[in-house]
């Protein structure tokens, strides 16, 4: 259960602190539920203090609504302390010139004004979530940007614009719309998959918001492929609207677009200090669809057909076709001496913070003119260490992301081939930190043999461990 503080709360955005804090006032105040969690010692200018308790809070700005995780802090300040983490979560930008905060491009508080809506905590009674602290050790006047975050924070406020204010709002690509090349002229016809009344439900309210923002519209074609949901992994388990295009993938050309090798993309960050990181918006979505061919993906529900206008997700040449369009764009620029891309995501890398700024600039600047729009959220700035394609890639130095080696060593034995291929091939992109590595995989490359028994005998237990 869930309450509302109607009163408003202050709120000061600490852009040099990594953690948000919530006075032990203020929680005893509105008597927020605590747990217990693994000590993080902060030192700020009037003190020293060990955290031990957190509390979950609903905070509003602006129009924004976020569950965020808060330490309590035993002083009497009568405010809420927001770290630059969550600001992010918010889409807040500083405007240090105007001495405005702004949210999707517009202020929410100015030097003249108080916040345009009002700012309201919900307090959960209960959670589950955890936060955990390897060193246990966080020094709030550390700075998560470097020093010249002023200017960052300008830069990102001037081109502001270039940042979606929701997944429906997508840039569209100027190129020529994208053809779809069948093997065939037989139409793919599928009914509708039966789905559960909720699941009507938000398959309706997707299509209605789809069809707002101009990215399907309804159709008279004699394709069809059938709508399942499926929860995304980012976004508190929402659920995704996916096509199955099985069928009709099964019937598409196959599209020779080379695909971006790891390797090739890691050799170029080794050598540079400071790295950003950007997330397309909908990716796929900026791709507009030649008229002939929007009919071919056409999609089914309950409520009657649409078709897709722009790229949609689950078509089979989707990736080729939007890392073509994609690589086109940087070389078009000029952009390979400090930007590199895999699919969606693109790396900036430079040498010093002044240098990675202007190419930050550079690439706002294309991005504004080609009408591509990023997903703040999920965007990284001027740092010196980022994760990249499952490494962890700081001044010269590549190594494995440990998240995705912890996730390896919780994988059980395959008890088929489909799942030793999917185990092989998880781990294969490691294979140069491993020694012997082909020698240790030799009695499971046995197992992948054409018409091969399949026996997991002790030595293939140990080369899998």
């Amino acid at each position: 259960m869930s309450h509302t503080v109607l009163d408003n709360v202050n709120i000061v955005i600490d852009t040099g602190s990594t953690l948000s804090l919530i006075s032990a006032d203020i929680d005893n105040k509105l008597n927020l539920p605590r747990q217990h969690t693994r000590p993080v010692r902060v030192n700020q200018a009037h003190g020293n203090f060990q955290l031990t308790q957190m509390c979950d809070v609903y905070l509003q700005i602006g129009e924004i609504n976020k569950r965020i995780m808060m330490y309590i802090i035993e002083n009497h300040l009568p405010y809420i302390s927001l770290g630059l983490p969550d600001c992010s979560l918010y889409k807040l930008v500083i405007d240090c010139d105007k001495n405005e905060i702004l949210q999707n491009g517009k202020y929410i508080i100015n030097q003249h004004t108080k916040i345009n809506n009002q700012m309201s905590l919900h307090i959960q009674e209960e959670t589950n979530d955890k936060v955990d602290n390897q060193d246990g050790i966080v020094n709030t006047s550390e700075e998560i940007f470097p020093p010249l975050i002023v200017e960052q924070l300008s830069l990102l406020s001037e081109y502001s614009h270039v940042f979606s204010k929701n997944k429906y709002d997508v840039g569209k690509i100027r190129i020529e719309p994208t053809r779809i090349n069948l093997k065939s002229e037989l139409s793919v016809s599928q009914r509708a998959y039966r789905t559960s009344a909720t699941e009507e439900v938000e398959i309706n309210k997707q299509i209605k918001n789809l069809l707002a923002a101009v990215l399907i519209k309804e159709s008279n074609s004699c394709y069809s492929s059938p709508v399942t949901l499926a929860y995304k992994r980012d976004e508190m388990k929402k659920l995704r609207l996916c096509i199955d295009y099985r069928k009709l993938n099964a019937i598409c050309k196959t599209d020779a677009e080379p695909l971006p090798r790891i390797d090739t993309l890691l050799d170029k960050l080794t050598n540079d200090k400071i790295f950003s990181t950007l997330d397309l918006a909908s990716g796929y979505w900026h791709i507009p669809l030649h008229e002939k061919d929007k009919e071919k993906l056409a999609f089914v529900t309950s409520e009657g057909l649409h078709e897709f206008q722009v790229l949609p997700f689950g078509f089979r040449n989707a990736p080729a076709i939007f890392n073509r369009i994609i690589r086109r764009i940087l070389n078009k620029h000029k952009c390979s001496t400090f930007a590199c891309h895999y699919f969606d995501d693109i790396v900036i890398f430079s040498n010093s913070l002044e240098e990675h700024y202007a190419h930050l600039e550079q690439i706002f600047k294309i991005f504004e003119e080609e009408n591509i729009k990023l997903k703040f959220s999920k965007c990284v700035f001027a740092k010196y260490k980022i994760n990249f394609l499952g490494y962890e890639i700081k001044q010269g130095c590549i190594i494995p992301d440990n998240r995705n080696i912890e996730s390896i060593k919780k994988l059980q034995p395959p008890k088929n081939v489909k799942q030793l291929q999917g185990f092989l091939g998880f781990v294969n992109v490691y294979n140069k930190f491993i020694d012997s590595y082909a020698k240790i995989r030799e009695p499971l490359n046995q197992l992948l043999k054409k018409d091969k028994q399949w026996h997991w005998t002790a030595e293939c237990q140990e080369a899998f461990e």
